[in-house]
């Protein structure tokens, strides 16, 4: 017999003696069922006056700290609260070892699914806060907060799932080590897709630069027209529309003219051979009196 048929034997006959003891003290299940279903509600009662304490969240400031608990509260599910129920009700009956472990088990898949749902809400509002911050169209970051949920969601469930299965006694090695192998043999296949794609989440994230500003990479200026989950597309000076590949972009030095209040200019003035030295010592002067007049324009040096 293999490892995991003696486990899922182990596992069977550990439910059958639970299952065997609460037959012999029914009536002490029914007043410890009780009690655990008086605790349930006492704790759906709390659950439902902390969310009208906070309130609910299409109510309150988006994207704020008060609304992201008004969100964890209202996807506390309710097997949570039985799992919290049944285990606390559990620690004080004298029952056989094969019932604690039935009730631990179940107690372990409830916190462990209930955490992955808070872990998730918790992500999400983080970027989706981050995201609030743009001040521009959000039509990009609409599509990129596509992506970034289904990356989200399939990181926690595909863990949450790993470690029900490893709090079962189930060798998860073949299985975490299968999906090291296909996560690298889809990166490698869509290799140029991901590397665009996080750098458009790096771009919008960092903010190198925002649609609307003039921006310089290499041999290139133009206007920021819309940055994609793949390229971003720059109005050239000459007009043309130029698409760049948002991976290639950043490896570039990225010149933002539309950051910088103030221009440096050196102006060079010439002057005949003949000009006495006097009047040279005295051309300094004068151009600083000239350039302190003009509005907007500070003077550095002369000399």
């Amino acid at each position: 017999m293999g490892k995991d048929e003696q486990l899922a034997k182990s596992g069977i006959e550990t439910v059958e003696r639970a299952w065997f003891w609460a037959q012999d003290n029914s009536v002490t299940v029914l007043v410890y069922v009780a009690v655990a279903i008086a605790l349930y509600f006492a704790l759906v009662l709390f659950r439902a006056l902390l969310r009208k304490i906070v309130g609910k969240p299409e109510k309150l400031e988006p994207n704020s700290w008060r609304e992201l608990l008004a969100r964890m509260l209202q996807r506390t599910r309710s097997f949570f609260l039985a799992a919290i129920s049944i285990e606390l009700v559990t620690l004080s009956i004298n029952a056989p070892p094969s019932f604690h472990r039935t009730v631990a088990v179940f107690f372990m898949i409830a916190v462990v699914l209930q955490g992955a749902i808070w872990l998730r809400e918790f992500v999400i509002a983080i970027i989706g806060r981050r995201a609030a911050l743009e001040e521009d169209d959000n039509s990009t970051f609409v599509s990129a907060m596509g992506v970034i949920r289904l990356i989200v969601n399939v990181a926690i469930w595909a863990t949450a799932v790993i470690l029900i299965l490893d709090n079962l006694g189930v060798d998860v090695t073949a299985l975490v080590a299968g999906l090291g192998i296909g996560g690298i043999a889809i990166g490698l296949a869509a290799q140029g897709i991901f590397s665009d794609l996080f750098a458009a989440l790096a771009i919008l994230f960092d903010k190198p630069f925002k649609k609307g500003d003039t921006i310089n990479i290499g041999d290139l200026t133009g206007t920021v027209e819309a940055i994609g989950l793949k390229t971003t597309r720059l109005r050239a000076i000459s007009g043309e529309l130029v698409s760049v590949s948002n991976a290639k972009l950043l490896e570039e030095r990225i010149r933002n003219y539309a950051l910088f209040n103030r221009r440096r200019v050196v102006l060079g003035l010439g002057v005949i051979y003949q000009t006495p030295v006097e009047v040279l010592e005295k051309l300094p002067g004068e151009i600083e009196q000239i350039v302190r007049r003009l509005d907007n324009v500070s003077f550095d040096r002369a000399h």
